[in-house]
């Protein structure tokens, strides 16, 4: 690596744990305080356009600075997906959904069984019972943002970093880590922790960053479809 693109490699790294570590600390205590005092349309854009665009700055900025004059799309690692990658991005995306979905009810069930609580992400509330408005600004920020911004935060800008250092399993293992507690919630941690060892594996197998932005899409995708129906 020349000395630049370990400058780029470090500052997304510090960026991203920032990152994590601000908007899931100190903005998720503000966004909560507020939420009884603002319209959900725009406590919704409160709670998830900021977080998103931070993310996709973790890649960007640095890229910008430390890689002048090569295309951004090539030092994100945007290279486009080959056809004989599509398999294991697309159906085995879908397949995965089914199987983590099962080990999100076993979790469920398993922490109901010890008495501990059990709370749905408020978001998905929204996509239940929300306005047009509201839901419309959850299904962009769902198909487009989250999977854009945190494919770069954490594959991008984290395990790439990790990697240089432990190596790719052991990296792989702290990112999922990371991505799983970032979510702030029990229930669905080892059904993501699997989830993001998916993204990554994708990741390595097409080298390009495109591969788990899709999957990723695709995952929450089926998501939304389900929570929409469910509240028709």
């Amino acid at each position: 690596m020349s000395d630049n693109e370990v400058r780029r490699l470090n500052v997304s790294f510090l960026l991203a744990v920032g990152g994590i570590l601000f908007f899931t600390g100190i903005f998720s205590c503000f966004t909560t305080g507020i939420r009884p005092l603002v319209p959900g349309w725009l406590f919704l854009l409160l709670a998830t356009v900021p977080v998103e665009l931070f993310d996709l700055a973790c890649g960007v900025v640095p890229a910008l600075r430390y890689a002048p004059g090569i295309p951004l799309w090539k030092t994100l690692d945007l290279n486009p997906v080959k056809r004989h990658d599509l398999f294991p991005v697309l159906p085995g995306t879908a397949f995965l959904y089914l199987l983590l979905g099962l080990l999100t009810g076993t979790t469920v069930y398993l922490l109901r069984k010890i008495n501990l609580p059990v709370h749905e992400q408020a978001i998905l509330g929204f996509f239940r019972n929300g306005s047009p408005t509201e839901q419309g600004i959850l299904i962009f920020s769902t198909l487009f943002l989250a999977p854009a911004g945190e494919e770069i935060c954490f594959r991008f800008a984290i395990f790439r970093k990790l990697a240089f250092h432990v190596g790719n399993v052991p990296a792989a293992m702290l990112t999922a880590l990371l991505f799983s507690a970032a979510h702030l919630n029990l229930q669905v941690f080892p059904a993501l922790f699997l989830l993001s060892l998916w993204l990554t594996w994708l990741y390595r197998r097409t080298g390009s960053l495109l591969a788990p932005m899709i999957a990723h899409a695709l995952f929450n995708g089926i998501t939304v479809i389900l929570l929409l129906v469910h509240g028709a």
